[in-house]
């Protein structure tokens, strides 16, 4: 038993529905005929390196606008919060992120020197733009007040730093590298 919990392994109790002993033990085997034999563990590593570390950042960057365009398209559109489309939009991202998260991963992950995005990545990105680009043409002149130069110098800095921080990290892997 120590080797199968050394391989992550699960134990299986053979027993029939009928011969379980409550209506929790029924309820979940009979849930549990529904999920996958084994679940993967799906290990981002977002400080493995400067470029995984950009690789993981346009992942939220991405998710972020989706979540930001559901709002702009909301206002921008007059669309009344309790219309069933915003509800259909979301469950639509939801069924549409389960695979593009999947594929993004795999892609990070992958280790040959070809490889390819999926195409659900393709799709969601190329969505995510399209809700952009809408947000951006009928919220032409919706916004009066231009954005404080507060915040745009305050953005500007954080860029400005994080390009900083990337440089920097690039090169001490880089002198790491050249010594050995």
């Amino acid at each position: 038993m120590k080797t199968v919990r050394y391989f992550d392994g699960r134990t299986y109790e053979w027993v029939g529905l009928s011969r379980q002993p409550n209506i929790i033990s029924k309820v979940k085997r009979t849930l549990g005929q529904f999920t996958p034999a084994q679940w993967d563990k799906d290990e981002w590593y977002p400080l493995l390196g400067p470029w995984r570390f950009i690789q993981v950042l346009s992942l939220c960057i991405v998710f972020m606008a989706v979540e930001l365009n559901t709002f702009f398209l909301k206002f921008c559109l007059w669309i009344p919060p309790r219309n069933p489309l915003i509800v259909y939009r979301l469950v639509l991202w939801w069924l549409i992120a389960i695979p593009t998260i999947r594929e993004y991963n795999t892609y990070l992950q992958d280790r040959k020197p070809f490889k390819k995005v999926g195409s659900f990545c393709w799709l969601s990105l190329a969505i995510c733009i399209v809700e952009l680009l809408i947000c951006i043409k009928f919220g032409h002149g919706l916004f009066p007040k231009s954005m404080p130069s507060w915040l745009i110098t305050f953005w500007t800095a954080v860029s400005f730093l994080l390009v900083i921080f990337l440089l920097v990290w690039t090169y001490k892997i880089y002198r790491t590298m050249i010594r050995i």
